[in-house]
């Protein structure tokens, strides 16, 4: 069987088999030919499009509104929409290559506290505002990673201009100010007339009872002793002082100025906030304020505070409805730890406490959850920005601080803020104490638009020494520099005064001495000046009016640091 069969393949019985596996592998290579053709065309086609994709790409990423940055996982950009070279770039300066932090905030080297930082270690997206370096817009940046697999590669910078929005949220602000003010201006009058009493009297108490006023009314009896006009004297400069407190005070609350924080107790502040709403409370209102007796500091903007308490005070106010009622502010210290937990969100710790209690209106569990919602109010169409309350939540969040509010129609309303309190270490050196003025000899010039400013002023630094020359305005100062610039050592201005202001007196001055030292005095906080006062040299602020205390000390220490 076995030659049989082999006989049978020689004999070519076994052609038809071998003829199918020829046909079988033409055909298999015909196949593999149409693969490889196609996936020649394929990756043909690809190469012909993919410059169009390319373009596509980068056209849809340059129609986004909003600016987008492209960096490696060196924060170098490698890629940028058109909307981020607009704003972000200068005439000269291209971003790609720039690090992030040359790019956003103008700075040669990275940041300390760089957020990428949290974004590598947690894996997600992080926000922040930066101000833009060339547009000075406030920008809120977003920053997410991107990753290969588990591999960080780069990252996203997306970046929303939302200046306008900022800018709103300060003129509403100022608005609610304004609205506090209006509030307050029947108390302020009030308070200034009784100051103005005080001076007034004893001033004329003064003036009646000098030897030859006296006699003329109440003979030899009337006369003054040394103790009396020291008893008028101080009772006058109590009175000046309080004045000057309070209209530092008006000026802090109703300027737009940016949050200057301290540390700071705010037992005072509240005491201010309660003195002028007694004066300007109407008669069916009664106020009742309660201090614990040891506050401790918190880290605060002292502005801020009397505009929270004076919004909560307001509101109160309006919650009366013109009706018989009670206004009840608290401020004291308490501590929470885990065994004393109250029903939100508050972390362990010592906080100062303010509080403010009506027995108004109350309000429903509605309007309670909408009370800090920009726009929304209860009041009457033109009675109100609807922005105290959003105003005031804002400033609390701003300070690490909580606000709990309670209420119940019919029962009144309690808010109660929580601010953290600080540690400070009390430094004996910074406290005030009695001390022997110091005195000098060298030569002033005393600028002031003020005529009895001027007179008052010379004849104070004449008494502690000086050599004083006094001038109404820049024009009188400048040309007495040029014939006298060597024997000058000092020159104290005011700020506003005609024709040139006081910072461009300082500016001149050093044009035509550098080391010439200067003062700067004004009605205006230092804080208005800041930066103006830093560019033009100036080596001292004081506020106006000047005590002679502040005054002799402080020209002490400029000819100190100067010599």
């Amino acid at each position: 069987m076995t030659s049989n069969t082999t006989n049978t393949i020689a004999s070519g019985n076994g052609k038809p088999l071998l003829d199918r596996q020829a046909a079988q592998e033409n055909t298999r290579i015909e196949e593999l030919n149409r693969k490889l053709s196609r996936e020649i065309s394929l990756r043909k086609s690809m190469e012909e499009s993919q410059p169009n994709a390319l373009q596509e790409w980068q056209s849809i990423f340059d129609a986004l509104n909003e600016p987008v940055i492209i960096l490696d996982k060196d924060r170098t950009a490698v890629k940028a929409n058109q909307a981020a070279c607009e704003l972000l770039s200068s005439e000269n300066e291209d971003i790609i290559g720039q690090k992030c932090y040359q790019l956003f905030l103008g700075r040669p080297s990275p940041c300390t506290d760089c957020s990428l930082q949290s974004v590598d270690l947690n894996c997600r997206r992080y926000e922040m505002e930066v101000e833009g370096r060339f547009s000075g817009k406030i920008l809120r940046v977003t920053c997410a990673p991107v990753f290969q697999g588990t591999e960080l590669v780069g990252y996203v910078h997306s970046a929303l201009d939302i200046s306008h929005q900022r800018n709103l949220e300060k003129q509403l602000a100022w608005a609610q100010k304004m609205e506090a003010i209006a509030t307050l201006a029947g108390g302020i009058a009030h308070d200034f007339n009784n100051i103005l009493g005080v001076i007034l009297g004893n001033s004329d108490l003064l003036l009646y009872r000098l030897p030859d006023s006296c006699s003329q009314i109440n003979g030899d009896q009337g006369q003054l002793g040394v103790g009396d006009i020291k008893d008028h004297l101080t009772a006058i400069q109590k009175a000046g002082l309080r004045a000057k407190d309070l209209v530092s005070q008006i000026l802090a609350f109703s300027r737009q100025t940016a949050t200057s924080r301290r540390e700071v107790i705010i037992t005072p502040v509240v005491k201010e906030v309660v003195k002028l709403l007694q004066s300007s409370l109407p008669a069916t209102i009664e106020l009742h304020a309660e201090f614990a007796g040891d506050i401790g500091y918190i880290f605060a903007d002292p502005t801020q505070v009397h505009q929270v308490l004076m919004n909560l005070c307001t509101n109160a106010v309006d919650a009366l409805n013109n009706q018989y009622g009670r206004i009840e502010i608290s401020l004291h210290e308490t501590k929470i730890g885990s065994r004393k937990k109250p029903s939100f969100e508050l972390k362990n710790g010592e906080y100062v406490v303010l509080s403010v209690r009506d027995n108004g209106i109350g309000m429903t569990d509605d309007i309670m959850e909408r009370i800090f919602d920009p726009f929304f109010t209860t009041r009457e169409v033109g009675e109100g920005t609807g922005m105290g309350l959003a105003v005031l939540h804002g400033i609390v969040t701003a300070h690490n601080g909580i606000i709990d509010v309670r209420s119940e129609p019919g029962k009144g309303s309690i808010f109660t803020i929580y601010f953290p309190k600080i540690v400070v270490r009390e430094n004996s050196s910074e406290k005030d104490s009695l001390i022997n003025l110091p005195i000098g000899s060298e030569t002033i010039i005393f600028a002031d638009d003020e005529e009895d400013i001027v007179k008052m002023y010379t004849e104070m630094l004449e008494y502690l020494g000086y050599t004083v020359i006094p001038a109404a305005n820049g024009e009188q100062v400048l040309s007495y520099l040029e014939n006298h610039l060597q024997e000058v050592d000092l020159v104290i201005t005011d700020q506003t005064m005609p024709q040139m202001t006081g910072l461009e007196l300082a500016d001149k001055i050093h044009g035509l001495r550098s080391d010439l030292p200067v003062i700067l005095c004004s009605g205006y906080s230092e804080t208005v000046f800041d930066k103006a006062t830093r560019q033009a040299g100036i080596n001292k602020f004081l506020a106006k009016p000047l005590k002679m205390k502040d005054l002799a000390v402080t020209i002490h220490q400029v000819f100190f640091e100067t010599k």
